[in-house]
């Protein structure tokens, strides 16, 4: 996936200053991008945050970790499995606003 074009916030630069940026979770550790793209928000076009931008190398290295951890997770009993996407909900959930 490749973003070619998108439109900067109408806002003045310092109105992105506090815009977080965010690194990969590849294969348990955090890794960062050698570029971002802004996230905006659609109705405004206020930058919400950077998001890192993959290339090539770093797509191939979470393909291969997902893979690797594939067989693993599909011998997790469904109980395990269900009690681990709670357990993100419930961590999740009291930052909603953050997050949608």
């Amino acid at each position: 996936l490749r973003i070619t074009s998108l439109r900067r916030a109408a806002q003045p630069p310092n109105h992105i200053i506090m815009s977080p940026s965010y690194r990969m979770l590849i294969d348990g550790e955090l890794v960062a991008s050698a570029s971002t793209f802004p996230v905006l928000n659609p109705a405004t076009e206020a930058v919400l945050a950077e998001c890192p931008c993959a290339d090539e190398a770093r797509v191939n290295a979470a393909v291969q970790a997902a893979k690797r951890a594939f067989p693993a997770w599909a011998a997790t009993p469904m109980e395990e499995r269900r009690a681990a996407l709670r357990f993100v909900k419930e961590k999740l959930a009291p930052r909603k606003d953050e997050i949608v």
